[in-house]
């Protein structure tokens, strides 16, 4: 599986689940830890901006909700 961050071509290794259990992004160890540092700071406009891009952009993200 590729990784599904946006333009991100590399090999996605981490699944990213929802509450529900449900898959919401593959990301590569780099995208991965990024996104992780975000969660784990509690830093709010990172992890949305880091959402965004890991579900594809803001097209994909839009069509999630």
């Amino acid at each position: 599986m590729i990784c599904t961050w946006e333009g991100c071509t590399d090999r996605g290794y981490h699944l990213r689940l929802d509450k529900q259990g449900r898959p919401w992004a593959t990301l590569c160890e780099s995208h991965n830890n990024m996104f992780q540092a975000a969660v784990d700071t509690q830093n709010i406009k990172k992890v949305l901006s880091y959402y965004v891009h890991a579900v594809g952009g803001s097209k994909k993200a839009m069509e999630r909700f």
